[in-house]
């Protein structure tokens, strides 16, 4: 072959600019052909980037906030649980009713049930003759009733005593002395019979009474006392008691007290009476708004109560016992406004109906006391709507005595 034919085949350039510089193709990398092609791929934006839960994710979140209610609530159910506990603790300690085992503070009512109770437990004899019944006859005088009848008594009277805390009394006294008393004298309330008083929950805290009685357990608010832990009107005194508590360093000297014989002593309002200083109109008044509350609502007598009255006499005319009933007095005034605004009047005639004719089935003597003019008494002899005087209690009980 010929070199000149060789040497023009071969392309020849005016410089080295038009010399094509051709480069190496770059290896091809086989992992990339396995990855998709993005060229048409769509831009997305934050939002769409983010995954839609799955529905295992979805009840997850709703399990969590379910477990998140449920402790909410447990936490609640116990905060509340233990602030009833604490309401109930304080009650409980304070028992600013005295309706309850702990006597630590002084309560803000009278404890006479507990009182007559260690009283007539500690005499060493036996009276002939108890004074029975509520407040209303705590003022009358054993000794007067000694002239009277040359017997000794004793007043086991206790506020709001009702028909179960004269059944309990006298059961106590044949429990404790072996025997029956030989007189008993009787006062009675109108409100003592309305089916809706309950009984008081000081007779159930006291436990050598009221296992006397297990017929307390037929009548309202036996299980009240245990209610009331969480009432907002027992927490409100038992916090009054512990500042009381707290700021006296002494305990202060008793507005009343009883004597040896079980006789009421008001030391306060005999003083205030004898310095001519004594409200009797704001006395007054205090009862005429309570006893319109008690007895406004009463429509009836309470069968339980008189069922007891009946069993009682029973009993005594069974021993004899000479009992001797009465029904209790009000100030005029009182009486006044009781007839007017509540059905006093019909159901005093009714509970003296059948209190006359339980005496004469089981040989009582019974008389209505309930309007002074009955016994010649005075008005002006009243410590309040509802508590005689001596003097005025002597009367009723000559009166008592001479029919």
């Amino acid at each position: 072959m010929d070199s000149r034919a060789n040497y023009q085949s071969t392309p020849t350039f005016d410089s080295y600019a038009d010399v094509p510089i051709v480069l190496p193709a770059p290896a091809r990398d086989e992992s990339a052909a396995a990855l998709p092609s993005t060229d048409n791929a769509p831009i997305t934006g934050p939002a769409d980037s983010q995954e839609t839960p799955s529905a295992e994710s979805s009840s997850q979140l709703t399990a969590d906030s379910q477990l998140t209610a449920y402790q909410f609530c447990r936490s609640v159910v116990r905060w509340l649980f233990a602030g009833c506990a604490m309401v109930a603790s304080l009650n409980f300690i304070v028992n600013p009713y005295a309706q309850y085992p702990t006597h630590w503070f002084a309560p803000v009512v009278q404890r006479s049930r507990a009182e007559k109770v260690r009283m007539l437990t500690a005499l060493p004899r036996p009276p002939a003759g108890l004074i029975l019944g509520s407040s209303r006859v705590l003022k009358i005088e054993p000794d007067y009733l000694q002239q009277l009848t040359g017997r000794t008594f004793f007043n086991a009277g206790t506020n709001y005593g009702r028909v179960e805390d004269i059944v309990a009394f006298v059961r106590l006294y044949e429990a404790k002395f072996g025997q029956s008393p030989q007189t008993l004298v009787v006062g009675l309330d109108l409100a003592g019979f309305s089916p809706a008083a309950k009984v008081d929950p000081r007779l159930l805290n006291e436990p050598v009474l009221v296992a006397q009685v297990p017929e307390v357990k037929r009548l309202p608010g036996y299980r009240q006392r245990w209610q009331e832990l969480l009432s907002w009107s027992q927490t409100t005194n038992a916090a009054r008691c512990l500042l009381k508590s707290f700021k006296s360093a002494a305990p202060s000297p008793p507005s009343e007290s009883y004597r040896a014989d079980g006789l009421l002593q008001y030391h306060e309002r005999e003083a205030a009476i004898a310095a001519g200083s004594y409200d009797f109109p704001a006395a007054l008044d205090y009862n005429k708004h309570e006893y319109v509350a008690l007895l406004g609502q009463m429509e009836d007598l309470s069968a339980e109560r008189l069922l007891m009255w009946n069993e009682l006499a029973q009993q005594c005319h069974k021993n004899r016992v000479q009992l001797l009933v009465f029904l209790t007095p009000s100030h005029p005034d009182l009486a006044r406004e009781l007839s007017v605004k509540t059905r006093n009047d019909e159901l005093r005639r009714r509970l003296a109906d059948e209190l006359q004719h339980c005496g004469d089935a089981y040989g009582y003597h019974f008389v209505d006391l309930s309007d002074i003019s009955s016994f010649d008494g005075d008005a002006s002899q009243f410590v309040d709507g509802v508590h005689p005087l001596e003097s005025n209690t002597r009367r009723m009980m000559n009166w008592l005595w001479q029919r």
